[in-house]
């Protein structure tokens, strides 16, 4: 619906109908003042969708940078929570690696003194205590690392799902606004093309009326 060109328009048309008569007869007189306001109908129409169409636009733009301003700084503190709780649970699990890095060596060597003493009853019996005695000094500094890993597992759990929670909820309240909007810019849409489209079929008829009254009183 361009605007630029809906003046030149009007005043072409209407001289053209103008000059068309000369000395018209009532009837051809009113026949051409209801083209013109014809004429002014559809190009005050055509303002007035164009101006109903880009305000309907800019609320869809305002609605949608009203959500991404709410949803923004949430997706940003997920993203950081979620940073967060990897380098928590990388930190558990290298502090895990490094008990286990520790006494794999010690187990190793218990478990060689047990091979090598398969023929000494006495020494085999010692051999097999130290690696028990071995293994539950490695559980016991393992215990309270897997502990510390399970319970940061769950509070990153927690942490995340308040997150995701808080995010989705803005996203849906945010939503219904930038849907309402769209509603309306598709309703005004389908409501312009249809007052212009009545502007059209009217200017129509009455250019009819005019031709067929001008052969009447030809």
């Amino acid at each position: 619906m361009n605007q630029g060109f809906l003046p030149v328009f009007e005043s072409l048309e209407s001289r053209r109908l103008l000059s068309a008569t000369i000395n018209p007869s009532p009837i051809i007189t009113a026949d051409l003042e209801a083209i013109k306001a014809d004429i002014v109908k559809l190009n005050a129409d055509r303002r007035q969708v164009a101006t109903t169409l880009a305000a309907d636009r800019d609320a869809v733009t305002a609605a949608q940078r009203a959500t991404d301003q709410v949803v923004a700084p949430l997706r940003a503190a997920l993203a950081a929570d979620m940073k967060k709780w990897r380098g928590v649970a990388q930190a558990d699990l290298e502090a895990i690696q490094a008990v286990q890095k520790t006494w794999q060596p010690i187990l190793m060597a218990d478990r060689k003194a047990i091979w090598a003493d398969q023929k000494d009853p006495v020494k085999l019996a010692a051999d097999r205590v130290k690696l028990a005695d071995d293994q539950a000094k490695m559980q016991a500094e393992l215990a309270p690392l897997q502990e510390k890993l399970r319970k940061d597992n769950a509070d990153a759990k927690t942490a995340l799902d308040a997150d995701r929670l808080a995010l989705q909820k803005a996203i849906e309240a945010n939503k219904s606004a930038i849907d309402a909007a769209r509603k309306k810019l598709e309703a005004d849409i389908a409501a312009g093309r249809k007052t212009i489209e009545a502007d059209l079929a009217q200017l129509k008829i009455d250019r009819l009326k005019l031709e067929q009254d001008k052969k009447a009183n030809g």
